[in-house]
């Protein structure tokens, strides 16, 4: 079904318009379009006294994100809608109330903020995560949201793009009242009905005055030194869009809303075009893609139900794997060789999950009940109801194969046996792609070979980094993963690169950051680099791929012809 969003004007005289972009809503350019037409409609509809809007299970969690690369590519232009709709939901002539189920998050707030009141389920998550794709936010946000929860709250809720739940928000003022999602639609049109007749106030956000006084205390000019201490610690990220969120925010607090909006939406076209936002998209983007594999996930399968998870051994790699598992809500098996050793795994699970206490995380009575689904065993025998054996002992070969042969004859014929090897060359690659959405990972699948992605590329990376650093020079070196087909594809080994070496998110991933200096740039400098050391020039000599992509000026996330997968 296209993007959009549909109306049905009620007997009771409410327009009722639902966002419908499934699952999460996003608020594609055509659902942008149909709700400015049904507000349009509903506004001039006699017949209409008030106005909800909402969306199936989750109001809107943002604008289309690809929509966004298109536009950055030049491929579509952005119809500035923003200023009509909001308009129109804010100060039309009939009131307006936001119905929020699930989430509300980026555009979908901002959305919601614009309505003259918000209704929401206990579920309900609020927020605007823009900083984190390199943007901010571009609806009206920086301008809204502090007139609703005070400058303050604002302030950390938009810097640090965390959500709140529905408790906060309603505590800061951003909801007006919580209820059963059985409840929500009756009686977001109640509230609407109330507005309409005078019973409740019609709150414009943009005309809110006291909106310093119960989190700042003072007038503006007396937040600007809060304004600029919040500039000089987004000065630590080193990156410029935070720094212009916080102008655009400061232009409506000394000049007042319009102009802060008129700021919002010069600082956010900016941005959009800037490479730390496209790398950020990218990186955003390709994270979801880990999970979908070419002959695997487009192949109509249906992954195993994962009740029960064997994992051989408690080490560091061991307890971690079974902290997450547990977390996740399955029954966990930990063996090892002694009693020693499985006291020690046991212990550092449950120190893990005290670790999560001590943040304020969980309650120690939650982590005390995950802790419960973990069991450890010193025998195979135990393994007789497992769904699923993950191997997480040292790298030792011969180590391995007994273990499998053990596992081979002590686990069920539908039981999936996987390895946590990070260098060993294995020779069957298991589909443990939906155990890693369970507990909350990032899949990244990939081909058959000694290293396979991320090990195969940190490797020469630290080596070509610790030889360059001897010799007083940046390190840069591009290894020939993508050549080789070991990952599915090139988005796979950038998320890879940022989430296990620690490479910049905002610079996109490894090979997004290396098509953006170009081919012809890496093979030169990998050539400078040469030179410099003739004893080990092999060493940093482009692969056959990588110098055909900057002969040819071929974007090497254009991928390998073959796949090893």
């Amino acid at each position: 079904m296209a993007p959009t969003a549909t109306m049905e004007i009620h007997q009771d005289g409410v327009a009722v318009i639902t966002v419908s972009h499934p699952p999460m809503n996003s608020l594609h350019p055509m659902v942008l379009s149909a709700l400015l037409d049904s507000l349009k409609t509903a506004q001039a509809d006699s017949r209409v006294k008030a106005i909800v809007v909402t969306g199936h299970k989750n109001f809107s969690a943002g604008f289309d994100i690809p929509t966004f690369v298109r536009i950055q590519s030049g491929a579509e232009t952005l119809d500035d809608v923003n200023p009509h709709l909001n308009a129109l939901l804010e100060s039309g002539p009939k009131p307006t109330v936001a119905a929020i189920e699930g989430a509300a998050l980026g555009g979908g707030c901002e959305l919601a903020m614009g309505c003259n009141a918000r209704i929401c389920t206990p579920n309900a998550q609020m927020g605007l995560p823009e900083l984190t794709l390199g943007l901010i936010p571009g609806m009206g946000g920086t301008q809204r949201l502090p007139r609703l929860v005070g400058l303050q709250k604002a302030m950390q809720m938009i810097l640090t793009s965390k959500p709140i739940k529905a408790q906060e928000a309603k505590k800061f003022g951003l909801v007006s009242q919580i209820v059963p999602p059985s409840d929500l639609l009756a009686t977001a049109k109640a509230w609407a009905l109330d507005v309409a007749a005078g019973r409740r106030p019609r709150v414009i956000a943009l005309e809110k005055a006291d909106w310093f006084v119960p989190w700042v205390m003072g007038s503006p000019n007396e937040v600007l030194p809060m304004l600029e201490m919040a500039k000089k610690q987004a000065q630590k990220s080193g990156m410029e869009h935070p720094l212009l969120c916080i102008d655009a925010i400061t232009e409506g607090v000394v000049n007042g809303p319009v102009a802060g909006l008129a700021k919002e939406q010069e600082v956010f076209k900016y941005c959009m075009q800037q490479e730390v936002a496209k790398s950020l998209v990218h990186v955003f983007l390709a994270r979801g893609g880990t999970s979908k594999v070419r002959g695997i996930t487009d192949q109509g399968l249906k992954p195993t139900k994962l009740n029960t998870v064997a994992v051989l051994g408690g080490g560091l790699m061991g307890s971690g794997i079974c902290t997450a598992l547990a977390l996740s809500g399955s029954n966990v098996l930990l063996k090892e060789i002694n009693q020693k050793f499985l006291d020690g795994g046991l212990e550092r699970i449950k120190a893990n999950l005290m670790s999560s206490v001590k943040k304020r995380k969980m309650s120690e009575k939650q982590a005390m009940a995950v802790f419960g689904r973990v069991k450890g065993t010193l025998e195979y025998a135990d393994f007789k109801d497992c769904d699923m054996v993950i191997e997480a002992v040292i790298e030792d070969v011969n180590l391995k194969q007994q273990i499998f042969k053990d596992l081979e004859d002590s686990c069920p014929p539908h039981c999936v046996l996987s390895t946590n090897t990070s260098t060993i060359d294995i020779n069957v690659v298991y589909d443990v792609v939906s155990l890693a959405k369970q507990i909350k990972k990032t899949p990244v699948v990939v081909g058959n070979c000694t290293g396979f992605a991320v090990n195969r590329v940190f490797f020469p990376y630290t080596m070509s980094a610790m030889m360059l650093l001897d010799m007083g020079q940046d390190p840069y070196h591009v290894d020939k993963v993508c050549a080789e087909g070991i990952v599915d594809k090139p988005g796979d080994l950038d998320i890879a690169t940022v989430m296990s070496m620690g490479f910049p998110a905002y610079r996109g991933g490894l090979i997004h950051w290396a098509d953006y200096k170009g081919a012809q740039y890496i093979v030169k400098r990998l050539n400078d680099f040469a030179k410099m050391v003739p004893g080990h020039a092999g060493f940093f000599a482009p692969c056959e791929y990588l110098q055909q992509c900057a002969n040819q000026g071929v974007p090497l996330g254009v991928g390998p012809t073959s796949s090893r997968l």
